[in-house]
């Protein structure tokens, strides 16, 4: 006889009801309207606005749809809790990745990015191949690399040239949803040594003793998993001062 599984685990957590507030208002947002670009229902919304626990994976969706990161809006650290028995596939420190459906969204997200790692778990074939490597080259033109020498970057881009990026994302993006593939995204921060430019050697490099910046990274999975979020652990763990989401 096949024992019954063992429910799923899932994080909750309060939020700053009043930050949410502010940042929906500011954004002319009504509690209806940041539901249905969240696919989250209004009672959920309202329960995030008046400090009530939501699942970590409705405030990835929330955070997304504001245009901040989800630590923006995190109440007490000691208010998460978890439910139901330890599963397999949920671990301290995970980062929640949503769909990306702006370009806008995924270009100034990676702009303003000091790390950024990207997966592509997508399976190419004939059909997909010119759209990955069109996103392929999108993700790559838009983040700039902290560790590139300035000699080998291509320069800071204009205006113009980030809206023909973010023009560009928004053809590929829904043409990749045609073919079942999505980007998905998430942001988390770090304390992180800032490289300095050495002119004599040609080299960015740190120091030991040089202070540590908070920071924000991104992960992004270009994926054709039927999922409505994806979860990754960051590489560079160790280095978080607290549990990202």
């Amino acid at each position: 006889m096949v024992g019954a599984s063992k429910p799923r685990r899932r994080s909750s957590m309060t939020i700053d009801g009043a930050k949410l507030r502010t940042l929906r208002l500011q954004k002319g947002m009504s509690q209806e309207k940041l539901g249905l670009l969240t696919n989250l229902n209004k009672r959920t919304i309202q329960r995030a606005e008046n400090g009530e626990l939501i699942s970590i994976e409705s405030l990835a969706f929330i955070a997304d749809a504001l245009e901040v990161e989800p630590q923006a809006l995190r109440g007490r650290q000691q208010d998460v809790i978890l439910h139901g028995a330890p599963p397999q596939t949920t671990r301290q420190g995970e980062v929640v990745l949503v769909p990306v459906t702006r370009g806008s969204r995924l270009v100034n997200t990676l702009r303003d990015a000091f790390m950024a790692k990207f997966e592509y778990e997508a399976e190419p074939t004939e059909d997909n191949l010119p759209l990955l490597e069109e996103i392929a080259e999108i993700l790559n033109a838009a983040w700039e690399n902290p560790w590139e020498p300035p000699s080998g970057r291509f320069g800071e881009s204009t205006d113009a040239e980030l809206l023909r990026l973010q023009a560009k994302a928004n053809r590929v993006i829904p043409s990749l949803q045609d073919q079942g593939i999505m980007i998905f995204m998430g942001t988390y921060s770090s304390l992180q040594q800032q490289p300095r430019y050495d002119i004599d050697e040609g080299h960015m490099y740190i120091r030991d003793g040089w202070p540590r910046e908070r920071v924000t990274n991104v992960r992004v999975v270009v994926s054709d998993d039927a999922v409505g979020h994806l979860t990754r652990i960051p590489g560079d763990y160790e280095d978080l001062e607290e549990i990202p989401f």
